[in-house]
């Protein structure tokens, strides 16, 4: 291949940034929550007609699937959320029921990536009636798990013992969020069916790992469903408002003492909620839900966000359906890095990010025995950067998102490359002072 044919080859790949829908059944069941533990993996899960609870998972980026349904329906009849602390442990909610007649809540644990799980807690008379719709696992060590009727539960042996939390107010929580064993939060609401307002919206917060839970807010005209946090000030929350509004935004920058609210896009074909909300880093955001497709009874469609300002604006990123009147819709989602993501809904829908805009900086000087065609170098061993700035740490990662080098910084601002292989790459520089930055290079 020609230089010129590579060069816009690669450009051409690495200038879309699209979710694309990898899996879809024609059934009223679905995935409810996705986890990516690195690049090539991904892990969904929800329920199937007939059989309860079920696994997904990819270990290609998303090309080929496989299902797992390693329990009875009785064991578990539907699952809620998940969460992988790597790429083996894994954590998640769920239901079952007991005697064939009383539905109990329930965690699951696997220790091999999903291929098969054991019941750690829950499922017996003492749980019926009990519903957890989130699990989040700080460590190996320390997760939570929390649902309907202010339920929050926290373990600091792997899921061995679970400890009863006291909420001040009671309400049906959603999603959890920590970024430390100490600081956490946790958010929820309701739908009012009469109204199609929501409604109880609420927000905790907690210094000290959820020995005690302040509210930041309460009763609130609004169903939050997600939470995320970059640090113990900046976080965002997204969810839903009523019939005649786009999603829902709550950001703040002192780590909760106020919330503002900004406004999601409206999309012509109708309203949505937004269900799950991830950043990779302070800038790079990520939102996913699901709305009524105007005109169509019955049919719905899926909606991708995303932000490049920390949230501050929104822009579509994906708009997804199909001619079908059922549509499709996304409800869990996760993100790996800014080039790989999964995503589940409704009709066992999954979708999968494909890679995102990468910047050319031109804050390189190229010390190495190299020929220089932007962004291409042809070279006879190691490549050599020197950075104008500190660097905390320097990763290299594939075509296919798969890291191939870590560095530490030694704080020079030389930076030297092992040998690679010809191909494209992606350098990740975390700088000393803060911020990321992406160089994309093809060898040749």
């Amino acid at each position: 291949m020609r230089f010129l044919d590579l060069f816009c080859l690669i450009n051409l790949l690495f200038g879309l940034s699209k979710w694309e829908l990898r899996h879809y059944e024609m059934t009223d069941n679905g995935f409810m929550d996705a986890s990516a533990p690195d690049s090539m993996i991904g892990i969904l899960c929800g329920v199937r007609d007939n059989v309860g609870g079920i696994i997904y998972k990819t270990t290609d980026g998303g090309t080929t699937w496989q299902e797992f349904r390693p329990w009875t329906i009785n064991q578990c009849m539907f699952v809620f959320g998940m969460d992988f602390v790597d790429a083996n442990t894994g954590y998640l909610t769920g239901m079952g029921i007991i005697a064939n007649l009383f539905p109990a809540a329930v965690v699951y644990k696997t220790t091999n990536g999903g291929n098969s799980w054991t019941n750690i807690y829950g499922l017996t008379f003492e749980f019926i009636g009990k519903l957890w719709d989130d699990v989040f696992f700080y460590d190996a060590n320390t997760g939570w798990i929390a649902g309907a009727n202010s339920d929050i539960r926290k373990t600091t042996n792997a899921g061995a013992n679970w400890i009863v939390q006291s909420a001040p107010v009671s309400g049906s929580l959603k999603s959890i969020y920590f970024i430390s064993p100490n600081e956490g939060w946790i958010v929820g609401g309701d739908y009012d069916s009469v109204t199609g307002q929501g409604i109880n919206g609420l927000i905790l917060h907690t210094t000290n790992g959820g020995a005690n839970w302040q509210v930041q807010i309460q009763n609130a005209p609004y169903e939050f469903w997600g939470v995320h946090f970059i640090d113990n000030l900046n976080g965002w929350v997204c969810g839903y408002k009523d019939t005649l509004s786009p999603g829902l935004f709550f950001r703040t920058t002192d780590g909760g003492a106020n919330w503002y609210e900004i406004m999601a896009p409206s999309v012509s074909i109708g309203k949505y909620g937004l269900y799950a909300i991830k950043f990779v880093d302070q800038y790079n955001g990520f939102a996913v839900g699901g709305g009524n497709r105007a005109g169509w009874s019955g049919s719905y469609f899926g909606i991708f966000l995303k932000t490049t300002n920390g949230g501050n604006e929104w822009f579509v990123d994906t708009v997804i359906f199909d001619n079908s009147p059922w549509g499709v819709s996304a409800v869990g989602m996760d993100i790996f890095n800014t080039r790989w993501g999964y995503a589940g809904g409704p009709r066992l829908s999954a979708f999968r990010y494909t890679p995102l805009n990468v910047g050319i900086y031109e804050d390189w000087v190229i010390t190495s025995d190299v020929d220089r065609i932007p962004t291409i170098f042809r070279y006879k061993g190691g490549l050599n950067i020197r950075l104008k700035k500190i660097y905390k740490k320097l990763e290299v990662y594939d075509i296919q998102g798969r890291k191939v080098f870590e560095r530490q910084s030694d704080e020079s601002l030389n930076v030297s490359l092992p040998v690679l292989t010809r191909g494209c790459y992606f350098l990740k520089i975390y700088y000393k002072e803060g911020g990321i930055q992406l160089k994309k290079i093809i060898i040749i």
